[in-house]
């Protein structure tokens, strides 16, 4: 008598991408809560720890719906909130958060709701920043290091402002991140080579 192999049907991922890690982007800091947070706005989600920012498009880093994106439009999540929502396959978003689905277990992953706590105006310095050509810049690897691993990039383009104390955008050439962009604000040198 044969004995029939009963094959589970993998289920497909339905959430972030893995290798995403928009986590480590942001910070633990008391004094400005809201950098421990992601925050989710016009279709990007958005990280930083004051010093780095990753502002990414959540179609380009995740398989969400339309409708799922919209869903996330305002909305804060935890730092530790996405690493562990990161450890799951099967991912739907509701109204006041993520659904984490598996076999036997099913785990709610609230968003953080407070009025009163508002994210930068990231937006701004991306909207004032303009090329210009530089002789030289310090730029931190450890920085430039957690915003490729954010989004999973091999490849990195670099483009400096202007002015000395305007930040460098990162695009991510190699990829299907077209509209994902990060930012680094660079470090102040007054040595002269």
């Amino acid at each position: 008598m044969k004995r029939l192999k009963m094959n589970k049907m993998k289920k497909s991922r339905h959430n972030f991408h893995k290798g995403i890690e928009l986590h480590k982007v942001c910070s633990n800091d008391l004094l400005r809560p809201v950098m421990n947070y992601i925050y989710f706005e016009h279709s990007y989600a958005i990280a930083s720890d004051g010093r780095i920012l990753i502002k990414a498009k959540v179609s380009e880093i995740s398989n969400f719906n339309e409708q799922e994106i919209e869903l996330l439009n305002g909305h804060f999540l935890h730092a530790t909130g996405f690493r562990i929502l990161m450890k799951h396959d099967v991912v739907s978003v509701e109204k006041d958060g993520f659904l984490a689905q598996g076999d036997s277990y099913s785990i709610k992953i609230h968003f953080y709701s407070d009025e009163t706590m508002k994210f930068p105006n990231y937006q701004k310095i991306f909207d004032e920043w303009s090329p210009g050509d530089h002789r030289k810049i310090v730029l931190n690897t450890h920085y430039l290091s957690k915003i490729v691993d954010s989004v999973n990039a091999k490849d990195v383009r670099m483009r400096f402002g202007k002015n000395d104390n305007q930040g460098i955008i990162l695009q991510f050439p190699v990829s299907d991140l077209n509209d994902t962009k990060g930012m680094i604000m660079p470090k102040l040198d007054s040595d002269d080579f």
